[in-house]
């Protein structure tokens, strides 16, 4: 490649703006940056003990010179990179919106991989280096067949491609009516599996996969194995011969590149391993479920485990190694196996607490009657009491519904919701996952308020800004939050919603006013951290014998519904993750990641989070995850002086946190969605975020301004929208229907903090973030240094930055 300051052809000015900006060359550039991009690999994999040259096409990849690689036994070098040209951008169909005009080119990127013999076979990822930091996860897979690429045409059975078994297929599916059929040889009494990998390999292929005979006739076939998009078909042939496996997309869509693997031959793969845990230090012996598979398994647990650890089980392969990995829980408590037949009160299995059961709701009887199992145990009033189903987390089907009822078979209420006033949901049906929800009225509702709709119970987090906009509901990661055991729903237009008040059961309510609801222990979504298998947190309301009741809230059952059910005393703790897990710093500038907590047991205190491994030159904001928040945030920067870009480019790093829970300092480092984490450093910068207030104080029901100001840098010249994070319960943004937002012709915008009247006094930092507008899927943003908010009661509220509500 040429030095980027002798490209100027006339045929290329345009590819010059964009160098201008890498560069830093004095050129007028409108447009802004797209932040470096993988678009596509191929091949998507190779087989173990061989060298590859993989060719990565994506945006903005230019000076790319290392590949980082999720595994160890996993080698690589960049061995070219080659400017494709322009991206050209589509509008969306239907799409109103301006479009975006980043500045984004293709490039083709080529790099030779060493895969070691002992690299395990399965998904791996991989991140590209460039001068403007690193990119998204890149997937690649690795197998441990010999690997046959796929021959056109082949979409006939008469031109089906011979393929000697066992083989990895590599291929694509060219066209909405494209297929490939490939032919085989099956010998009686054989079980062969076909294993389809598309989807998870980040291909937009929709595969159907089927199995005909030798006349071309269908014998199985299979679109999605076990809700996962991509399929697996297993078959035990009564008759030797000739049969043939078709590829289809079952989408018939007009996507590009939909490539696949597809792994043939008598192979092993785990449907369900039982128990589906072990606790720490133990040995146990495994019963292990599938195709090709070897019998039982023992398997020996840490004799240390941290909360919600798995380990892989040690299958037993017939024919080389498992396609996929089964793994179990570790936990620390007793094991024991759900005792038949435990289907009613008066033979209900006693438990001994603490104590994790492994068990299977079995399949519906003859009469259509659903399987259940009952547990029974005794308690104290005033103990903190935890009850926990792991199943879909490990591979179950099952749906779990959990209740508590008292020794007369009762339902135990956990509490009574007194309505106040009535809604209605209006403009359009939510899901149950938006945190947004449009009101016919807010007239009496207020921040922090519960609202109850259908069997939900919401929590109020911000008030709609105008009659056009949403009140915004507390949410965890993209997901609302149910309160009090509840399930989050989908809510159509016209459902009725309530403003509530939440007392005891037992408590005398004030008379008049519409009929009370008793909300009792009982959970079908754990929500959070648990997803669709239930938990409960249990208060005993009084000494003496209760009943645990678990069945599928759909009444299914059989073999594999299997469940763990641990009861307990709560042991709250906290898991921690952070994002994005591969900060792009600029010179001089900052960015921000966010920490997450996964709160165990009822655990609300505050956790303390910093970030640990920086190298010299780049710096890093400390952090409180505030009692009741889920998330904080941190900025990491860079000096302005640092020229060793190179050196400080895929460093590896991680955020820790510490909390005090009872009378222990507990320690935590945190997780990212990806195994590549690394911090970069860019000499690319386009903004620049300062605010006037280093500390702003506000007392509840009041208000103070912030003032922002932006310095566009090497030539951008965009408009810049403007967020506020890292906002503590109680507190809002007063904006607009555009949000606050830096115009093209603006570099500064004052906005307004506010406080409910009801905000407990505290202390946070704040940061006010920039954002450059790109089609990438990698965010550009840029933080200021952060504000300290104080809330203060109402009668101290003084100095400068505070206000009395406007």
């Amino acid at each position: 490649m040429k030095d980027c300051n002798t490209r100027i052809a006339p045929h290329l000015y345009g590819f010059v703006l964009w160098l201008a900006v890498v560069c830093g060359a004095p050129f007028v550039v409108r447009a802004q940056v797209a932040m470096p991009t993988v678009r596509s690999v191929s091949p998507p994999g190779a087989e173990r003990g061989k060298t590859i040259t993989l060719t990565i096409e994506g945006i903005n990849l230019k000076g790319a010179d290392r590949i980082f690689l999720s595994d160890p036994g996993l080698e690589g070098r960049i061995t070219s990179v080659t400017e494709i040209g322009p991206e050209k951008r589509e509008q969306p169909k239907g799409s109103t919106a301006a479009p975006i005009k980043d500045i984004a080119y293709v490039y083709r990127v080529t790099a030779e991989v060493k895969i070691s013999p002992d690299t395990p076979a399965g998904r791996h990822t991989f991140r590209i280096g460039t001068p403007l930091g690193t990119t998204n996860a890149g997937v690649i897979a690795v197998g441990a067949l010999p690997e046959v690429a796929d021959a056109e045409p082949n979409n006939e059975v008469a031109r089906a491609q011979k393929v000697s078994l066992p083989a990895t297929v590599t291929g694509k599916i060219d066209g909405p009516d494209d297929r490939d059929i490939f032919e085989i040889e099956a010998q009686a009494g054989q079980e062969l599996i076909f294993d389809l990998n598309a989807a998870t390999l980040q291909s937009p292929l929709d595969a159907s996969l089927a199995l005909l005979d030798a006349a071309g006739r269908e014998v199985a076939s299979n679109e999605d194995n076990n809700a996962q998009p991509d399929p697996l078909l297993a078959y035990r042939f009564k008759e030797s011969g000739k049969y043939y496996v078709k590829v289809a997309d079952a989408a018939s869509s007009g996507a590009q590149n939909k490539f696949y693997r597809l792994n043939m031959g008598e192979l092993t793969y785990v449907k369900s391993v039982f128990p589906l845990g072990v606790q720490q230090g133990a040995t146990v012996e495994l019963s292990v479920n599938g195709y090709n598979v070897g019998g039982a398994q023992k398997l020996t647990a840490p004799r240390v485990a941290r909360w919600g650890e798995r380990v892989a089980v040690p299958v037993k392969a017939r024919y080389g190694m498992p396609l996929n990995t089964a793994r179990v829980a570790v936990g620390p408590y007793q094991e024991i196996l759900e005792q038949e037949t435990n289907d009613d009160l008066r033979h209900a299995q006693e438990l001994t607490l603490p104590i994790t059961v492994n068990g299977r709701i079995a399949a519906p009887r003859a009469d259509g009657a659903a399987d259940q199992d009952v547990f029974t145990f005794r308690a104290k009033k005033g103990q903190q009491l935890s009850f926990t189903v792991a199943a879909q987390a490990l591979g179950s089907p099952l749906d779990s519904v959990i209740e508590v009822l008292d020794e007369k078979g009762n339902m135990v209420p956990r509490v009574v919701l007194r309505p106040l006033l009535e809604t209605y949901t209006t403009l359009s049906d939510r899901d149950s996952a938006s945190a947004g929800i449009r009101l016919t009225s807010v007239k009496g509702i207020e921040v922090e308020d519960y609202l109850l709709a259908g069997g939900e119970l919401m929590k109020v987090e911000a008030l709609p800004p105008d009659p056009d906009s949403d009140t915004r509901l507390f949410s965890f990661m993209g997901n609302r939050i149910a309160y009090e055991g509840t399930t989050p729903e989908g809510h159509a237009v016209d459902t009725p919603v309530y403003k509530v008040a939440l007392h005891k059961p037992g408590e005398e309510l004030p008379a008049g006013g519409m009929r009370p609801v008793t909300l009792y222990y009982r959970n079908d979504d754990g929500g959070l951290m648990y997803g669709k298998d239930a938990h409960l947190d249990f208060t005993v309301p009084a000494d003496g014998l209760y009943y645990l009741r678990l069945k599928d809230v759909r009444g299914l059952g059989g073999d594999a519904f299997a469940y763990r059910l641990t009861v307990a005393e709560a042991a709250p703790d906290y898991a921690l993750t952070v994002s994005p897990p591969n900060p792009n710093v600029p010179v001089g500038g900052s960015v921000a990641v966010t920490v997450t907590a996964h709160r165990i047991d009822g655990f609300d205190g505050r956790i303390d989070v910093q970030v640990e491994g920086l190298p010299k030159g780049l710096m890093a904001t400390t952090g409180t995850i505030l009692p009741g928040h889920y998330t904080t945030m941190l900025t990491i920067s860079c000096a302005p002086d640092v020229t060793n870009l190179r050196e400080l480019t895929g460093i590896p790093w991680r955020v820790t946190g510490r909390a005090h829970i009872g009378d222990r300092e507990v320690a935590r480092a945190a997780t990212t969605n990806d195994m590549i984490s690394l911090v970069s450093v860019t000499r690319h910068s386009e903004l620049a975020v300062s605010v006037d207030q280093s500390e702003v104080v506000l007392e509840p029901g009041g208000a103070a301004r912030v003032t922002v100001s932006i310095r566009r840098l090497n030539g951008f010249a965009g408009r810049v929208p403007v967020e506020v994070r890292n906002l503590p319960r109680g507190t809002t943004v007063k904006v607009g229907l555009n949000g606050v937002l830096i115009t093209e012709d603006e570099t500064r915008r004052a906005f307004q903090i506010e406080a409910s009247p009801n905000a407990a006094p505290l202390e946070q930092q704040i940061y006010v973030l920039g954002r450059i507008e790109t089609n990438s899927s990698v965010r550009s943003e840029y933080a200021a240094p952060p504000i300290k908010l104080r809330i203060v009661p109402r009668r101290f509220a003084t100095g400068a930055g505070s206000n009395k509500p406007e």
